[in-house]
């Protein structure tokens, strides 16, 4: 049984760590705009390792935090559909780790964007579309789970991050597609990925330390159930049977 908040700490800390990397990189890239240029591409070229790494890791520690919750909302008032959410996300990354995408938008610079997409660059895409799916999919469902409790407020928070995450996404993803057909010239959708990734992974984080304290609640008010003392039933027995035997000595 979990009866410490330490195992909630790779929720915790994957998202945040996640950003933390991200955020960086694109600053000290050379050629990288925010604004154009997505998430995704900092994986790219021989200084990609670093985001691709984190990819791996902060997949892994949500994995285990999946597993982590799966075990703590199996109790009654839990859910069973946020863990498995979370696992969907953690196999995302993992994927869009292992398998960067190609060079798009004239970044890296001087990496020429392949003709069609590499095999690399459609399994990241299927980790990205994992991805997406485990934030926004694990936003309903705790969404669902917190209104259950009685805490609305962190519902309409989890569904409300939950549909940020898709509609920001799906037009990073339109914008991405016009500017690569020439439809238009530029277009933010790297800045509109930023905020999916920011809204997705801070939720994630803020839903990870509300179920710690949800479990340490839990664990600290469930009563303790006490076993009988037998020796105790007996001696009051006989102490019940020695005031019976004082009673007819004094009749």
């Amino acid at each position: 049984m979990i009866r410490s908040g330490a195992p909630f700490l790779t929720g915790v800390l994957a998202g945040p760590l996640l950003l933390a990397v991200v955020v960086v990189d694109g600053t000290i890239r050379s050629g990288y705009d925010r604004v154009r240029h997505g998430v995704s591409q900092l994986g790219t070229g021989q200084q990609g390792w670093p985001v691709q790494i984190t990819f791996v890791v902060c997949g892994a520690l949500f994995a285990w935090f999946a597993v982590v919750i799966g075990r703590t909302l199996r109790a009654p008032g839990g859910s069973v559909w946020v863990p498995r959410w979370f696992g969907v996300l953690a196999l995302g990354l993992v994927l869009a780790g292992i398998a960067p995408t190609d060079p798009a938008l004239g970044f890296p610079p001087g990496l020429p964007e392949p003709a069609t997409m590499t095999p690399a660059a459609v399994v990241h895409q299927v980790g990205g579309g994992l991805m997406f799916a485990g934030l926004i999919g694990g936003g309903i469902a705790a969404g669902r789970w917190f209104r259950r409790a009685g805490r609305r407020a962190w519902g309409w928070f989890s569904l409300g991050s939950a549909i940020i995450v898709a509609g920001t996404a799906t037009a990073a993803g339109v914008v991405y597609r016009l500017i690569q057909r020439g439809v238009v010239g530029t277009g933010p959708a790297g800045l509109l990925e930023l905020v999916s990734f920011v809204v997705g992974f801070g939720w994630a984080a803020a839903f990870a330390v509300s179920v710690s304290r949800w479990h340490r609640s839990r664990s600290t008010t469930s009563p303790v159930q006490l076993e009988p003392d037998p020796a105790a039933h007996r001696e009051d027995g006989e102490h019940d049977h020695e005031q019976g035997d004082d009673a007819e000595l004094g009749r």
